[in-house]
């Protein structure tokens, strides 16, 4: 088959060279869920969406010759053949899809939480309700610039419950977080709330009032809210902005002051001190885990089942993204590899973001730009590094970027500017997106 031509409308043009690595193109357009064609780049993955000639529309007939009035029968209005109706509601939808109307609807699902509520919570927590794998997280409403929580169902982005509002994005973007510990839903507002959410319906069933806001600082190393924590299922952890710490029972919604538990170190191991409280430091050292021109961009690998994987990147030299996995007895090295399956001169600057990885069980999973505009999201086997998909990620209109990856058993899950895209973990391919 020639690659300028194909069944169907042929595409208006397909450019010779590869955009992203200037590879000539020689595969065959194939059609799009968009609507028009797809040429993928053989030797970087790069997808070039080609928007197909819009159709021709059915010649209307010609109108009938009117005949004498004092001769004429009588008139009876013509039957519409049912076929002639199918074709012209294909026509209608084909033209809908290469508008982009309804294109979401082919791609994958897309799930709202309400008229102008956008996901703003991140990657989200990921739980189980009924059976069923939930993600909870933050939601923003654009129209009453208003901050929800809210669950969905991970399979079909289902919008289970939202629960709030905690006040206006300005206000409480800052303040307002999400926990999940057993049946429960913790969130904190910007008046030094707590509030005890059921986990299966969002209903309300505590709210508890602080001596002050609960702190917000992130660990830059393991990227984890050192300032909450769940200790069980019915209990949590806080450290208030006045440096009180208190646990809260979940279910009577009591609070005491307690120190740091040690459920909440997560990574960390306390070294007594000659003078004063025992002091917290990481578990490990960048130097416990080695490879050859490998910097490691955390103190704290990443646990999987099989093995410890660190996320770096080429040193000396262009940083390119590398993943190096060690045993996790001796910490030897077992395996090292590119992170990018594309070539590495077109990796874009900033693919090292320790966000943008994560690890589920014997996956590891990571996401990394090529070129000026697109995203990747790889996936590689954290026993052997042997990679399990590259997948490019959908085009976005809007000013595109990353905020974190995350991953269940199930899905992976990539925080966007205009959404949160929920992929199948075992191929790559898209759920949708929760926007």
């Amino acid at each position: 088959m020639s690659r300028r031509h194909h069944h169907g409308h042929p595409p208006q043009h397909v450019p010779d060279k590869c955009t992203n690595c200037g590879a000539t193109l020689d595969a065959a357009p194939a059609a799009s869920a968009l609507g028009g064609f797809d040429v993928v780049c053989a030797f970087c993955g790069h997808r070039h969406h080609v928007a197909a000639e819009e159709p021709r529309r059915p010649e209307p007939p010609l109108a009938a010759e009117p005949q004498p009035r004092a001769e004429a029968p009588a008139r009876v209005a013509p039957k519409v053949k049912p076929s002639s109706r199918v074709a012209t509601t294909v026509i209608s939808l084909v033209v809908l899809l290469t508008a982009g109307g309804v294109a979401a609807l082919l791609v994958g699902r897309r799930s709202h939480g309400g008229l102008g509520v956008s996901w703003n919570g991140g990657t989200p927590i990921v739980t189980t309700v009924a059976g069923s794998e939930t993600l909870v997280g933050r939601l923003r409403d654009t129209v009453g610039d208003q901050l929800y929580v809210g669950a969905f169902d991970a399979t079909t982005l289902a919008l289970r419950w939202k629960a709030g509002p905690y006040g206006t994005y300005t206000q409480a973007y800052q303040d307002t977080h999400a926990m999940v510990a057993g049946s429960h839903v913790v969130v904190t507002d910007f008046h030094a709330g707590v509030h005890i959410l059921d986990l299966q319906s969002g209903q309300e069933q505590h709210v508890v009032t602080l001596t002050d806001k609960v702190d917000s600082d992130v660990d830059s190393e393991m990227l984890l809210q050192r300032d909450r924590c769940v200790i069980d299922a019915g209990h949590v952890w806080m450290l208030q902005i006045d440096k009180r710490a208190v646990t809260i029972d979940l279910g009577s919604g009591s609070v005491t002051e307690a120190p740091r538990p040690d459920a909440c170190n997560r990574g960390m191991v306390e070294v007594p001190q000659r003078f004063g409280p025992p002091q917290l430091v990481y578990e490990f050292t960048r130097d416990d885990f080695k490879a050859p021109d490998f910097e490691s961009l955390s103190m704290m690998p990443f646990t999987a089942t099989s093995a410890y994987v660190s996320f770096g990147k080429k040193a000396p030299g262009t940083p390119a993204p590398m993943v190096a996995g060690f045993d996790r007895t001796s910490r030897a090295l077992r395996w090292q590899v590119p992170l990018p399956a594309v070539d590495l001169a077109t990796v874009r600057n900033g693919s090292t973001n320790l966000r943008n990885a994560a690890v589920c069980g014997d996956r590891f999973v990571g996401a990394y730009g090529v070129g000026t505009k697109s995203w990747h999201l790889t996936a590689l086997d954290a026993k052997t590094g042997v990679r399990q998909w590259d997948v490019v990620l959908r085009p976005t209109s809007s000013v595109d970027s990353l905020g974190g990856v995350g991953c269940s058993a199930s899905h992976v899950f990539v925080d966007r500017t205009d959404g949160l895209d929920v992929l199948d973990a075992m191929t790559g391919k898209s759920v949708g997106t929760i926007g």
